[in-house]
């Protein structure tokens, strides 16, 4: 400490000293607000208007923006939104011409199955016809058949013959 009572009054030490002062002071409106008060003559009258804040400054600055831009962006707006109604639209009317669409695939599809159906129904119904037919054809050529020649165990196997196929052609007579 002794050295430092030896030098401070010395030209180097004394900018050194004051460049870190003025360093620590406060910057800003302070220092302005006390650079005006030892320049401002003390009888001027005339009083100089407050600054604005910050606050007020952003908002006076946003409102500003927003008058400047309100009415482009609303006929934006506007445009943009009649587009995407139009845009609905259109999608409303592909949707239902699809839905349409498919309403009358499936009535297809459910015409074609029914017509498919009726057709291995007639199918079933001609095959059986034709088995019967057969049937009937055999049991009219048997009933012709002369039974003299025959003998006991062919006569048996003839009757038989004769029953089972009467009970297929005819179910409703037993």
């Amino acid at each position: 400490m002794n050295v430092w009572y030896a030098v401070r009054n010395e030209p180097k030490w004394v900018t050194y000293n004051d460049n870190l002062r003025n360093a620590r002071k406060r910057k800003g409106s302070d220092h302005v607000a006390e650079e005006d008060r030892d320049e401002a003559d003390p009888f001027d009258v005339t009083v100089k208007p407050r600054p604005m804040g910050t606050k007020a400054a952003k908002k006076a600055a946003h409102e500003v923006k927003v008058h400047s831009m309100s009415s482009s962006t609303e006929d934006a707006d506007v445009t943009i939104l009649k587009e995407a109604q139009a845009n609905r639209l259109k999608v409303l009317e592909v949707q239902q011409k699809l839905s349409a669409e498919r309403l009358e695939s499936s009535k297809i599809a459910h015409l074609a199955a029914k017509e498919h159906k009726e057709a291995k129904l007639a199918e079933k119904e001609a095959k059986t016809l034709e088995v019967k037919a057969k049937m009937m054809e055999t049991y009219n050529c048997l009933l012709a058949k002369d039974v003299g020649l025959m003998n006991a165990e062919e006569k048996d196997d003839h009757v038989a013959t004769l029953k089972y196929l009467k009970k297929s052609i005819f179910p409703d007579m037993y």
